[in-house]
């Protein structure tokens, strides 16, 4: 039998809507509502199960993220959890949640997960006793707990296409998502590379700025077939960007001060305003690509 081939970790997105509204959130979670509803059809537990059957077999996950979006709107994130335990596709099962809902949520979350990661907003605190009454239930059930501080986000997405492919592979070279943090994703029968991938083509078709919604180019279809684990490795260590790449500034965009949108500037869709040159930070773009070329480091 052909080994698995082995990741740091995998997410998924059980919910593509939040509660929050933030500027510059590379998971175009503000702008995701009733008018996805057939995008995000495919987002059940059964799905889900039937995908890691595909995957399982070939590839094994040091951690598994469940993400959105919010997570913890999802209401049969109950399911989704059990469906991952069962696959055995990882050992470590973790939820990445703005956790302004986890305080009340059931006893069973907390005893079904290994790792729960906060993402803690400047513009959108989490009370202090609901941090303490999370930091009891996570020691009670055993559950490792961290906290990912955000006081600023960076500018990554925009709604142009980069049309110097010298510049894309620079920042697709030099793009954690892809190389350090590891952002692997499914969804819909496809594994992506990059967290923003799933997304980025279908946002750009129904808003018009696309002719087709290229998103499921950027994936890997899934299969259960003879040689897939060799095919995901070549997939996942490819030089190669993207097509996503060409309308994302990776690691190289200005950092903007953390703050939530108005209801105006979501129904605005203001994020398919974002320009290159307004929004590179040319100076970053620089060091990383000099430190990618002579050091070797991403």
């Amino acid at each position: 039998m052909a080994q698995s081939y082995r990741i740091e970790k995998l997410e998924y997105n059980v919910a593509n809507g939040c509660i929050l509204r933030c500027d510059q959130c590379d998971h175009l979670a503000p702008f995701f509502g009733a008018r996805d509803a057939e995008f995000t059809s495919s987002i059940t537990p059964e799905n889900f199960a039937r995908q890691l059957a595909q995957l399982a077999p070939h590839i094994h996950a040091g951690s598994f993220w469940i993400l959105g979006g919010e997570p913890l709107l999802q209401e049969r994130l109950l399911d989704f959890i059990a469906v991952l335990r069962e696959s055995g596709i990882t050992e470590q099962i973790g939820l990445f949640t703005n956790g302004l809902l986890l305080a009340n949520q059931p006893e069973a979350l907390f005893q079904a997960l290994d790792k729960i990661t906060i993402s803690r907003y400047a513009s959108r605190p989490i009370p202090e006793v609901a941090i303490g009454t999370i930091r009891r239930r996570c020691d009670a059930a055993g559950v490792e707990l961290s906290f990912f501080v955000k006081t600023h986000f960076r500018k990554t997405i925009v709604g142009e296409r980069n049309a110097n492919a010298g510049q894309v592979n620079t920042i697709f070279q030099t793009c954690s998502n892809a190389w350090s943090w590891h952002c692997h994703v499914i969804q819909d029968g496809y594994l992506y590379r990059c967290a923003i991938a799933p997304l980025l083509g279908y946002k750009l078709h129904q808003q018009g700025l696309v002719g087709r919604d290229f998103h499921e180019d950027d994936g890997l279809k899934l299969e259960d077939t003879p040689g897939f684990a060799d095919r995901i490795r070549t997939y996942l260590e490819s030089s190669t960007p993207l097509e996503s790449c060409s309308y994302c500034l990776g690691c190289v965009g200005k950092l903007i001060e953390h703050r939530q949108m108005s209801k105006e500037e979501v129904e605005q869709q203001t994020w398919t305003r974002g320009t290159i040159a307004d929004n590179i930070d040319r100076g970053k773009c620089f060091e990383l690509l000099l430190r990618w070329r002579l050091l070797g480091q991403r």
